[in-house]
């Protein structure tokens, strides 16, 4: 089983983390496949650091490891005393944040070497991420809290008033708020320091998932009662997304922040206006939608499901192409930075890479590129075509069409 991977950010490489204790590079070229050898357990995170070759993995032997992109181990990261959770890098920090199944969350530097330990937790932790400015943490666990940290590892505060395992925290975007979601169906907004400002209450059943919009001024909150809801940035109610006749696993904001995308067991996506008015429903799959996203510029929606395939659909919800070859549950479906590939990981222990032609003129020009030969001119007859073949052919050397040319002209 694949858990997860992620594009180089060129696009041209793929980075793989898996059940079978390995992280593998891969290249178009398979000579150049790179296997990153030596974890005791199955890797569930792998990432690159920014700005440099490196590559971090993170294990359920309770290590995370740094390596050089030829497969080259640089780093053991130990210390935790069982299955990492997470790991992250921080934006403006050179810092390495792990979490764990024991606990704890640890900081590292960029070398692997220990920095803090933050302890506290009295459960497992399964959420660590660094604020986008200021470099502080938030961690969330199974024992019903979220831990406010500064950059240093420092504890700040404790955010309690869940009565179940906390399952996502995150920040506003401008870092001075916080969403906690839960298993006890609420959804609670924090001030920058901690403090409650309200909970988002409604949800009948366990809360999926909890999201800011790009702009910090709506939140989205999905849940196992097959219901959306869409809140302002205090958190008031301003609508219930109603039509899905399943659990909702996720939600995503378009880029621009004026559409919302929701993934169903019900077997279909729905798309949203930031109002909450329904606008489509992306229906062909067979099975449950695992996954459902937005092209990186918002022009193509991309769906994942567990009846083996991914589908892609243009942003009013209209089928574009349906991604056919894998053999199990298709759990994860991203787009390359650029939109122009798209990545898909299956149950049946294989990822896949796929073009993705944001624009037709974007096709004709893969489609040119890819001919072997143009048509010779008595080729072109025969299909009711002028003898005289279009200019590119010329232009981009498509043999045999300047020796049929020149042989023609010389009869």
């Amino acid at each position: 089983m694949v858990y997860n991977a992620v594009f180089t950010p060129d696009g041209r490489r793929i980075l793989t983390a898996s059940f079978d204790k390995t992280a593998r590079l891969w290249d178009r070229n398979p000579k150049r496949e790179v296997t990153l050898q030596g974890h005791a357990g199955p890797v569930r995170r792998a990432l690159f650091l920014p700005g440099d070759r490196r590559i971090l993995t993170a294990s359920d032997d309770a290590t995370a490891r740094l390596w050089e992109d030829d497969g080259k181990l640089l780093a053991t990261l130990q210390g935790h005393t069982g299955p990492l959770t997470s790991a992250v890098l921080g934006s403006h920090t050179s810092a390495i944040l792990t979490a764990s199944m024991d606990g704890t969350a640890r900081l590292w530097d960029r070398d692997g070497k220990a920095l803090v330990l933050l302890q506290g937790h009295t459960g497992p932790v399964t959420v660590a991420v660094f604020a986008t400015e200021t470099g502080d943490i938030l961690t969330a666990s199974m024992d019903g809290t979220a831990r406010l940290w500064d950059r240093d590892g420092r504890p700040l505060a404790t955010l309690q008033g869940h009565t179940a395992p906390v399952t996502s925290a995150l920040f506003a975007p401008d870092d001075r708020r916080i969403l906690t979601a839960s298993a006890d169906g609420n959804v609670r907004l924090w001030n920058r320091d901690g403090e409650p400002i309200t909970t988002l209450q409604g949800h009948l059943d366990k809360v999926t998932s909890a999201l800011f919009a790009p702009d910090g001024s709506r939140i989205a909150t999905t849940s196992h009662d097959a219901m959306a809801r869409l809140w302002d940035a205090g958190g008031r109610l301003l609508a219930v997304l109603q039509g899905h006749t399943g659990p909702i696993y996720g939600a995503v904001f378009a880029p621009d922040g004026r559409r919302i995308l929701t993934a169903s067991a019900d077997k279909t996506a729905r798309l949203w206006s930031r109002e909450g008015k329904l606008l489509a429903t992306l229906s062909g799959h067979t099975g449950e939608i695992t996954k459902a996203v937005f092209a990186p510029g918002g022009g193509r929606i991309l769906t994942a499901s567990t009846d083996g395939t991914a589908r892609v659909w243009d942003i009013e919800g209209k089928p574009l192409g349906v991604l056919e070859g894998h053999t199990g549950p298709v759990n994860d479906a991203v787009f390359s930075q650029d939109g122009g590939r798209i990545l898909t990981l299956s149950d049946d222990g294989t990822a896949r890479i796929w073009e993705s032609f944001m624009k037709s003129q974007d096709l004709v020009d893969r489609a040119k590129a890819d001919v072997p030969r143009c048509l010779t001119p008595d080729q072109r007859l025969v299909y009711f075509l002028p003898a005289e073949p279009p200019t590119w052919c010329r232009s981009m050397n498509k043999w045999p069409y300047d020796v049929a040319a020149r042989t023609a002209q010389a009869h």
